[in-house]
């Protein structure tokens, strides 16, 4: 009875996935999904009582890991020295970081997929901004601290910056390659990192 259960519940994910990624969160039908899913309406609100609660099960999982990850690599760039005061970042650090940006991928890619590109007018609506928002903390309180008075703005620009690329990454690029286009996107951003710095003065001059 609970394989049979299990079985249900996975036939109504599968199909929600599927309608959810064709048509969005606010568009996706839960009869439509009851159809794919071979399983009776009624019985469908019994398994998940709502569209939303149905969109937590698939993407509940993925949002918590992208958020923990982020902690794991603020608190791995600190205690490595990426906020050191040469302002330049390791590339061994980014590679480490990269690996974590894969291994993430790897396990959650589905359902960052619907977070960044389907979850317009559910709980989960606004995933890259707040992304974004996380990444530019995480310089302004690291790497890229000596902008935090008058530059903020374009600790901003930044921070935005490699959150496309690395959504970018995540929803094009095979599996196999993303480790490498990480560490690629993060050593073009962030290596040389006093270099940058010293144009920063050089400009303002």
């Amino acid at each position: 009875m609970q394989y049979q259960k299990e079985e249900v519940r996975n036939r109504i994910l599968c199909a929600a996935y599927g309608e959810f990624l064709k048509y969005g969160f606010y568009r996706a039908s839960m009869l439509q999904i009851s159809s794919k899913a071979r399983v009776p309406i009624g019985n469908l609100y019994r398994y998940f009582k709502s569209k939303e609660a149905l969109f937590e099960a698939i993407v509940g999982t993925a949002y918590e890991e992208t958020a923990n990850a982020g902690r794991r690599i603020f608190e791995e760039w600190l205690k490595k020295g990426g906020a050191a005061s040469d302002g330049d970042t390791s590339i061994e650090l980014m590679g480490a970081i990269a690996d974590e940006l894969a291994r993430l991928s790897a396990s959650y890619r589905d359902g960052i997929t619907l977070l960044i590109e389907k979850s317009s007018g559910s709980p989960y609506a606004g995933f890259v901004n707040k992304t974004a928002d996380a990444v530019y903390r995480m310089l302004i309180e690291g790497i890229m601290s000596d902008f935090a008075g008058e530059d903020q703005e374009f600790v901003r620009i930044v921070a935005r910056s490699v959150t496309e690329g690395i959504i970018a990454i995540i929803t094009k690029c095979a599996p196999e390659e993303q480790a490498a286009q990480f560490k690629r996107l993060l050593v073009f951003y962030f290596g040389n990192m006093q270099g940058r710095l010293y144009l920063k003065e050089t400009v303002q001059k």
